[in-house]
């Protein structure tokens, strides 16, 4: 609940309860 994801080119950033979380996607991993 709440969660929401802000993708930004290559950024990625995540709301998870009021704590932003920010990571970079790399291709070499999951999607």
């Amino acid at each position: 609940m709440g969660n929401k994801v802000f993708t930004f080119g290559d950024i990625r950033i995540r709301d998870v309860k009021g704590k932003y979380y920010v990571y970079s996607i790399e291709k070499d991993k999951d999607s």
